[in-house]
């Protein structure tokens, strides 16, 4: 669909500043931050201390279109539905939670305009993202990272199925075009690179059946770029700081799409950059996870397939031709053995993990 009327940059952080400008978060500044796809983010310097003393404010401004696709019609539900579901997670004990050496939260949203799109929430100040800080994480860092965000990522979605669906916002339930744009994407990847459009096909039908378990709110976009990290040198609590960030791809589904969108954002480094912190970061973000059924199993396996396939197109030009092969072939052996619900080809893969954890549950 061709796109009238889009703005520039400068229109948009005017419209920002002036929105602002009548509240407690009136800003002398912008500054836009990079990583934004589908929404422009911005930090704001504020004009006046917050309660809590901070002097910043992220900002993120949607538009009917992408920020980085502003050729691609999108509709601003996503805001709509990215500040509900934070006003939501972080009114419970989600907020913030300790794990050991690691705290893991989500930074507070603090008003929302809903007639300009534009959010106003807490500035996570000298972070970095996860992919920005693996190559000088320590081993055990690594790990403790791991286990605390796959016990947050379970402990979300336990909450998220404990929420009747007929009480949901509306605008989380109706979330869905960034979900189906991104399915339909790779769906079409996987046909140009296997050469088969059946494969696709088969994965999409396999896909398209209704999961019997894991179903509740998702995050939607919940990778490694989505994880911002700080360190603090302080004696007493933890030493790692970790803020789930990026909710606008927020729905109601299957839960496995974020444990395999996770997987893949990490082991793709592992395998095709020897990040050496990836692979135990991955199998310690799978323990703290926890027991998953043989079907959630074997889902994952194929959405991890899937996202592979995602991550190897978008490497194209980064990767040599032969470590871009090796991801597109591993990522066709994940979904061909994920949908033939293959046990002894995924408990030797390195997902096997996954498979420990359904024989224990399926023992019980």
């Amino acid at each position: 669909m061709t796109i009238t009327g889009l703005k520039t940059n400068s229109a948009i952080e005017a419209e920002i500043l002036e929105t602002l400008s009548h509240s407690p978060y009136a800003c002398s500044a912008l500054k836009q931050l990079s990583g934004g796809f589908s929404n422009f983010t911005y930090r704001g310097h504020t004009l006046n201390p917050l309660p809590d003393g901070s002097t910043s404010v992220c900002i993120k401004h949607g538009e009917e279109y992408f920020a980085e696709w502003k050729h691609v019609t999108a509709s601003t539900i996503r805001c709509d539905a990215e500040q509900a579901i934070i006003q939501q997670v972080t009114q419970t004990h989600l907020q913030r939670v300790i794990y050991g050496d690691v705290s893991v939260r989500v930074p507070r949203l603090y008003h929302y305009f809903p007639q300009r799109n534009i959010q106003v929430g807490e500035d996570v100040n000298d972070s970095k993202t996860l992919p920005d800080s693996l190559q000088s994480l320590s081993l055990s860092s690594a790990v403790s990272i791991g286990q605390g965000l796959g016990r947050w990522l379970a402990s979300f979605h336990t909450w998220a199925r404990s929420q009747a669906i007929t009480d949901l916002p509306t605008v989380i339930k109706d979330n869905t075009q960034l979900f189906d744009m991104l399915t339909g994407h790779i769906y079409h990847i996987i046909s140009e690179e296997c050469k088969n459009k059946e494969i696709g096909q088969y994965c999409k039908d396999r896909l398209l059946e209704v999961a019997e378990e894991g179903v509740g709110v998702v995050h939607g976009d919940f990778t490694n770029r989505n994880v911002l990290i700080q360190t603090s040198h302080k004696k007493d609590g933890p030493h790692v700081h970790l803020a789930i960030v990026d909710w606008e791809a927020c729905r109601y589904g299957d839960q496995s799409w974020d444990i395999a969108n996770f997987i893949a954002s990490v082991y793709v480094p592992h395998r095709a950059y020897s990040v050496e912190v990836a692979d135990p970061m991955l199998q310690a973000f799978i323990q703290g996870y926890g027991i998953l059924g043989d079907e959630q199993v074997f889902r994952v396996a194929i959405q991890t397939g899937m996202y592979i396939f995602l991550w190897s197109w978008y490497a194209r030009g980064q990767l040599t031709e032969e470590k871009a092969e090796d991801l597109i072939q591993l990522a066709r052996c994940l979904l061909i053995k994920g949908c033939e619900r293959d046990r002894e080809w995924v408990k030797h893969s390195f997902l096997g993990c996954l498979l420990d954890g359904a024989a224990a549950g399926n023992e019980n």
